[in-house]
């Protein structure tokens, strides 16, 4: 953290930037308490494994957030098909669920 706040600092000494440490699935509301109400925010979302807490991202989409995540389902070789695409179909669902998906996912054309 003290990293990033000498970066921060450096870089843009007069931004309003908060911090808040900790594991992001604990500290979801502190987290959307510190997006100020007029600001877009991008989510970035790099998990180990499968391990995505969709609470989480409910709580954080009651902000204006938009959510970029990374899917590394073919980073091993052990991760053969058809279990990348129940991981995207899971996922999109989820997605959908929030309210993040503005085409269904019944209605979307699967491409390779």
């Amino acid at each position: 953290m003290d990293a990033l706040r000498a970066r921060v600092l450096r870089i843009r000494p007069n931004a309003n930037v908060s911090y808040v440490q900790g594991d992001c699935d604990d500290k979801a509301t502190d987290i959307v308490a510190n997006i100020p109400s007029d600001s877009l925010s991008l989510c970035f979302v790099d998990p180990y494994g499968i391990s995505i807490n969709f609470e989480t991202l409910r709580t954080l989409s009651a902000k204006r957030v938009d959510f970029l995540v990374l899917l590394a389902v073919f980073m091993d070789a052990a991760n053969a098909i058809p279990f990348p695409q129940f991981l995207a179909r899971e996922f999109a669902a989820s997605m959908e669920l929030l309210g993040y998906l503005p085409t269904p996912l019944h209605k979307m054309k699967y491409t390779k």
